[in-house]
C-alpha cells in the first residue's frame, strides 16, 4: 500500500496526513520534533494494514486507527485495530453459524426467505439427510434379522393356531362385559400396537391403574417394568390424576380465608364460561372421576332419560370476586356445563351472591360480558326496576340494607372484541366493516 504522507506546519504545531487521514500523537517522538524528525519517523513507520481481508460490510479500520505502526513492531496493525479485528471475525462467525443455520436439514426457516442459492443448499442438506437416515435404517434391518435368524424360534403353525384358538375360547367363556375379558383385550391390543404411544387405553383399565399406583407405586412399577402386562406409563396416568381437590360449586374454604382479612368489603362479582377440555379427571382421594354436568337447568332435571352422568361438561362457569378499593382478586365458584342458559345463570349467580353477603362482602355490581346469555340474565329482573328502559339494575335480595346491585360490561372484553372484528374483516371473510 503506498504511501501519501502530508506534513501540515503551522502555529507551533506539525500535523501529519497519511492518505489524507490525520495521524494521532501516538507515534513516538512526534510531539515537539523537529519536522526533519516527524518525517524521518513517518517515513521508517509502516502503514497500519487494517482489517479489509476480512471482507466485512464494516469499515476497515477502526476509529481510533494510529494509521502508523513503529518499523519495530512484529505486527502488521496498530493496538486499536487489532482490538477491533477480534470483533469483525466474531460478527463473521455468526453470520457464517446463522448462514449454515438457514440452509441446515432441521432448519425451521421458512422457505419464502430464502434465496436460490440457500434453497439449493437445503435440498442438498434434506438429501444426504435421507441418504444417510436410509442406511441407517437397512443397517438396523439387518441387525434385526440376524438377531431373528439366531435367537428366534419357530412355531408351527399349528401351535400357533392352537394358541390363538386358546385366546379366543377364554375370551368366549368370559362375560360380555366382564372386567376379565376387557382386561384380556386390552392386553392383546396393546401386545399388537407399534408403539405404546399408539394405544389407547380404555376408561375402565384407566381407572384399575389408577387405584393400584395409587395403593401401591413400587408395586405398580414393579409390574410394568417386568413385562408380564401392558399397562399405561406414568405420564398417561398423570393427565387424570388430580393434584388438589376438585370441588364444583361455591368454595366455601376460598371465602372464608379471605373473609378473615376482607371483612365487610366492597366487591365487584365477575362471571364469565370458559370452554375446557372435555374429560374425565380420577380423583384419588374420593375415587370418583370428575367432569360431569353438574349445573342443569330445571328443563333438564324434568327429562328422565337425561341424566348429570350422561353428559361431559364442555364448559367452565366461574365466579371471581375483585375488591372496588383494594387489589382482592380470587376465585369463590366454579361449575361445569354443557349449555347453559340464562335462567340456570340466574340460580347460580344469586346463590353466589348469597354466600358472599353472608360471609360478609358487599356485593356491589356483576360483571360480564355481552354475550347473548348474559344479556337476557339481565332482562331477567325487569321487574325490579319497571320503569327504567334498560335494565342496567337489581335489588339484592341478600342484602341487609336492600341496596341495588348494578350491572357493568366488561369494558376490556368489549374492546377486544372491537379489535378481532376490525381485523377479521375483509375480503375473505363474512365481515365487511367500513369507516364512514
Amino acid at each position: 500500500m503506498a504511501k501519501k504522507v502530508t506534513v501540515n506546519e503551522g502555529s507551533g504545531a506539525v500535523t501529519v496526513l497519511v492518505n489524507d487521514k490525520v495521524v494521532p500523537n501516538t507515534v513516538p517522538l512526534i510531539d515537539n520534533a523537529p519536522l526533519t524528525t516527524v518525517l524521518r519517523i513517518v517515513a521508517s513507520s509502516k502503514i497500519c494494514a487494517g482489517n479489509g481481508d476480512l471482507n466485512s460490510e464494516r469499515p476497515d479500520y477502526s476509529d481510533n486507527c494510529h494509521m502508523l505502526v513503529a518499523a519495530s513492531s512484529l505486527s502488521t496493525r496498530c493496538d486499536p485495530c487489532v482490538k477491533y479485528r477480534k470483533c469483525l471475525q466474531k460478527q463473521l462467525f455468526r453470520r457464517q453459524c446463522s448462514q449454515t443455520n438457514r440452509v441446515a436439514a432441521s432448519s425451521r426457516v421458512p422457505h419464502s426467505t430464502l434465496s436460490n442459492a440457500e434453497l439449493l443448499q437445503r435440498s442438498r442438506n434434506l438429501s444426504a439427510e435421507v441418504k444417510q437416515k436410509n442406511t441407517e435404517i437397512q443397517r438396523l434391518r439387518s441387525q434385526l434379522s440376524a438377531s431373528i435368524k439366531k435367537h428366534a424360534i419357530e412355531v408351527e403353525s399349528q401351535t400357533s393356531k392352537l394358541c390363538n384358538d386358546i385366546v379366543n375360547t377364554h375370551l368366549c367363556n368370559f362375560e360380555e362385559n366382564s372386567i376379565k375379558k376387557l382386561f384380556l383385550e386390552q392386553q392383546i391390543k396393546a401386545n399388537s400396537q407399534v408403539t405404546s404411544s399408539a394405544m389407547r387405553w380404555h376408561p375402565s383399565i384407566v381407572r384399575w391403574c389408577l387405584v393400584l399406583h395409587n395403593k401401591s407405586y413400587s408395586a405398580y412399577s414393579y409390574l410394568r417394568s417386568s413385562s408380564a402386562l401392558s399397562l399405561p406409563s406414568d405420564r398417561t396416568l398423570r393427565d387424570y390424576i388430580a393434584y388438589r381437590p376438585i370441588e364444583t360449586g361455591t368454595q366455601t374454604t376460598e371465602i372464608c380465608n379471605l373473609v378473615k382479612d376482607q371483612q365487610q368489603q366492597d366487591v365487584a362479582l365477575c362471571f364469565d364460561e370458559m370452554k375446557v377440555k372435555s374429560g374425565l379427571v380420577y380423583c384419588p382421594r374420593s375415587g370418583l372421576l370428575t367432569g360431569y354436568v353438574d349445573c342443569l337447568d330445571a328443563d333438564s332435571l324434568l327429562d328422565v332419560t337425561q341424566t348429570a352422568s350422561d353428559k361431559l361438561a364442555t364448559h367452565a362457569l366461574a365466579f371471581q370476586i375483585r375488591g372496588l378499593k383494594s387489589n382482592l382478586q380470587s376465585i369463590v365458584a366454579t361449575y361445569a356445563t354443557s349449555a347453559l342458559n340464562a335462567e340456570g345463570l340466574y340460580n347460580r349467580f344469586w346463590e353466589t351472591v348469597a354466600n358472599l353477603e353472608v360471609a360478609g362482602f358487599k356485593v356491589r355490581a356483576a360483571v360480564s360480558d355481552g354475550a347473548a346469555t348474559n344479556r337476557k340474565f339481565y332482562n331477567l329482573h325487569h321487574s325490579d326496576f319497571p320503569d327504567d328502559p334498560i335494565t342496567y339494575r337489581a335489588i339484592n335480595r341478600f342484602a341487609s340494607d336492600g341496596r341495588t346491585l348494578y350491572f357493568v360490561s366488561d369494558t376490556c372484553h368489549l374492546v377486544k372484541t372491537t379489535r378481532n372484528c376490525w381485523e377479521r374483516s375483509g375480503p375473505k371473510s363474512h365481515r365487511h366493516l367500513t369507516v364512514s
